[in-house]
């Protein structure tokens, strides 16, 4: 009999903005990044992902990066924290779907992306997660908050 030991991952984000023109006015909202329960046993990466949406009121480009996982300090991996325990579960996040370039400032092989925002346009960037197969850790609720930095 092969035992199930489930665990729910979520990774929240914070929004740093930084504005260099003084006439635009940006908004940046975001969705959580959102995994299926994770199986310890299973032998397949679990796939997630999440939304950050820009609006600004004229017409720019801008650029996001997120920055490193609150548990690990660093961009490769981030780690989500268990809800009351040590237990630290390694994931990241991405700036494609083929999960090939982990999002982070542009530092130490990392990407941001580079959106063009038409004026009073929302424009949303999915943002895709992956957490590695076979981690051994506890069951229960994880999570990590990153903070995502937004310029014009």
């Amino acid at each position: 009999m092969k035992l199930k030991n489930r665990v729910t991952a979520v990774v929240f984000f914070s929004i740093l903005t930084f504005c260099t023109e003084a006439h635009s006015a940006c908004t940046v909202t975001t969705t959580a990044v959102t995994f299926p329960n994770y199986d310890i046993f299973a032998t397949v990466d679990t796939d997630g992902g999440g939304t950050i949406s820009v609006s600004c009121d004229v017409k720019t480009v801008v650029t996001l990066a997120i920055g490193v996982s609150l548990h690990s300090s660093s961009f490769n991996p981030r780690q989500m924290k268990h809800a009351s325990l040590s237990d630290l579960l390694n994931y990241n996040v991405f700036t494609k779907g083929n999960r090939a370039t982990v999002w982070g400032d542009g530092t130490g092989g990392t990407g941001t992306i580079n959106i063009n925002v038409p004026k009073n346009v929302s424009r949303n960037v999915k943002v895709s997660g992956r957490i590695p197969a076979l981690q051994s850790v506890a069951a229960g609720l994880y999570s990590d908050s990153l903070i995502v930095t937004f310029s014009p």
